[in-house]
């Protein structure tokens, strides 16, 4: 869906829209991390192909599979049953948001400084770090919302 419907999805040439990230960042957490590192290095190496962006979405996606165990267990270790799914559903808008935003935010930080190269446009590329967390934070809001169903606890 990524690359042949949202590849060029932009708002105001600001915000890019990467909502594939959603996939990894809610992966199940009983999956190892090494197996994580390797599914994210290869998830960008896929957008990356599609892309033309010679490894930045495979940098990317590592980065976030590496930290996401570190975000897991500072977000959620008191209130996670092994088989929930990570969801917003599931696990609230606040888990939602602590959770994700910072790995929606570190992924983009580390797409576009590192497409940039450069401080020179500094202000312009965190803008678009910026504005394109908000808006793949959002339609993951949206998407969340619309598409997965809550599982009723007895």
């Amino acid at each position: 869906m990524q690359v042949l419907l949202l590849k060029d999805f932009v708002l105001f040439d600001r915000a890019f829209l990467f909502v594939y990230i959603m996939a990894l960042i809610l992966l199940p957490v009983e999956i190892s991390p090494l197996l994580l590192i390797v599914i994210g290095f290869f998830t960008g190496l896929t957008v990356d192909i599609f892309y033309n962006t010679q490894g930045i979405q495979a940098l990317a996606c590592v980065l976030i599979m590496f930290l996401r165990p570190y975000f897991f267990q500072l977000v959620s270790s008191s209130r996670y049953e092994p088989g929930t799914n990570l969801n917003i559903r599931e696990m609230g808008i606040a888990w939602f948001l602590t959770f994700c935003f910072p790995l929606i935010f570190i992924h983009h930080l580390t797409i576009f400084f590192t497409e940039a190269a450069s401080t020179a446009f500094f202000m312009f590329t965190l803008s678009k770090v910026f504005f394109s967390s908000i808006f793949t934070f959002v339609v993951a809001l949206l998407i969340q919302y619309m598409f997965i169903k809550s599982r009723r606890r007895s």
